[in-house]
């Protein structure tokens, strides 16, 4: 009995125990993931046991300073559960007091003393208690297996989903495509529904009249963009319970793209400047975070050892004003030398906040929606400025599209509401089109 109670005892760290319900909670996400292999998850259990070890032996001179003790414990427990904690409390906050955005910092250091406080006490009272918290800790880690595995049972198997779909198009007219995600566009029409002005639908008529195919009001399926392009790089992929599914399967199905998979499979080269690693490409820019892309940043996912936290999108503004400029100037520089099999991804994030770019534009309005507009009608001007090179020689076939609207940013404008473009395009092919996500398989049938 005294050998199990020193174990369980504060004055040895329990590393293994506290962070066992995190290796629950991540236990299928890493099983599943196309970025981990059996070889690094070893080194990660090998590691996890020597930290153990090593964390009981540098311990053990100071076990009767019990405030140290339990500074170890909260400082583990923050570190795995943090991110955790701070998303469910963000949460809570926002349904109750929607007008205040809690700093995730200032959670996380409340969480820290909380952690320490509670340990104090009930330790103090009952040391015992130590006990129940272990054995709690074992079964809720079990019971977050059998939860993952349940959540995720339909998606245990993630191959290479070849399509090789009819070609429209004769092999000695093949041209290159180019897809461009303008991210977060609102519906010319939503903005005609606010503001009863017709000057909203200028550059749709600007582009008809050089012989693009243009929907005014183009429905996606999804309203964020890690959804809607994972979706759209797999055929219209459709998940029913999509707040239940994992999200590391949105990652994977990207690591795993249906239509990478069959582009590569026709020979199609497939080039990546976008802000997302699709198949075997990589982002062309690392912008915001959307899912791991390495064992160790699976690992650590939902830590506080995730890139997002270590990364702290530092330089964030000025990364997107490169990112955009380089799309906009530098894209048909790079885009002259292509070979006639390609196809590019390229992603703009305009007009997405933070609404600026570079010294060239500011912002008259002090709030939505007029602020985003403002943005809107400047990123037109400078998308037509690039499709116009883009289509010069009519050496490309072009798609430009939204990944999504807008929507919280007031005046009634739906998120599910975008814009759609094609040139080059047959429009009895397009009329297959009803949603930005069926756009992988126009993209497919076109090679």
């Amino acid at each position: 009995m005294k050998k199990n109670i020193y174990i369980i005892s504060y004055r040895k760290p329990p590393f293994i125990l506290l962070i066992l319900p995190y290796l629950g909670i991540i236990s299928i996400d890493h099983y599943l993931s196309p970025v981990t292999t059996f070889s690094n998850t070893l080194i990660i259990i090998f590691s996890i046991f020597l930290f153990d070890i090593l964390l009981a032996f540098i311990m053990k001179p100071i076990n009767d300073k019990h405030i140290i003790s339990l500074g170890i414990n909260s400082l583990i427990v923050t570190i795995f559960y943090g991110e955790i904690i701070i998303e469910k409390v963000s949460k809570i906050i926002n349904k109750i007091l929607p007008e205040i955005r809690a700093d995730e910092w200032i959670i996380i250091s409340i969480f820290f003393l909380l952690s320490i406080l509670i340990q104090k006490y009930l330790f103090e009272k009952n040391k015992l208690i130590v006990e129940f918290v272990k054995t709690f800790f074992i079964i809720f880690s079990l019971v977050m297996v059998v939860y993952k595995i349940n959540q995720n049972k339909h998606f245990f198997i993630i191959k290479n989903n070849y399509k090789n779909g009819e070609s429209y198009f004769s092999n000695k007219n093949e041209k290159p495509i180019i897809l461009i995600i303008t991210d977060g566009y609102v519906s010319p029409n939503e903005f005609y529904k606010y503001n009863k002005d017709s000057s909203v639908f200028e550059f749709s008529n600007k582009l008809r009249s050089k012989g693009w195919i243009v929907n005014n009001n183009s429905k996606s399926e999804e309203i964020t963009t890690i959804h809607s392009l994972s979706s759209l790089f797999n055929f219209n992929l459709k998940v029913g319970n999509k707040k239940d599914v994992s999200s590391t399967f949105w990652g994977q199905k990207l690591l795993n793209s249906s239509l990478y998979d069959s582009l590569n499979l026709k020979g199609v080269k497939f080039y990546n400047f976008g802000i997302l690693d699709i198949g075997k490409t990589k982002r062309f820019t690392s912008l915001y975070y959307y899912y791991p892309t390495s064992y160790y940043g699976q690992f650590f996912d939902k830590s506080m050892i995730n890139v997002k936290y270590l990364n702290n999108d530092s330089g964030l503004l000025q990364k997107q004003n490169m990112h955009n400029h380089y799309i906009l100037e530098s894209l048909p520089i790079i885009l002259n030398k292509s070979n006639k099999k390609s196809f590019y991804y390229a992603h703009l994030l305009m007009p997405h906040d933070p609404y600026q770019y570079l010294n060239e534009f500011t912002n008259k309005s002090n709030s939505n929606p007029d602020k985003y507009f403002e943005y809107w009608k400047f990123t037109n001007k400078k998308l037509e400025i690039l499709l116009n090179k883009l289509s010069k020689e009519n050496k490309y076939r072009i798609i430009v599209t939204g990944d999504h609207g807008y929507g919280d940013i007031g005046g009634g404008i739906k998120a599910e509401q975008t814009y759609t473009a094609y040139y080059g395009f047959d429009y009895t092919l397009i009329q297959n089109i009803s949603s930005v996500q069926d756009i992988g398989n126009l993209i497919n049938w076109s090679f």
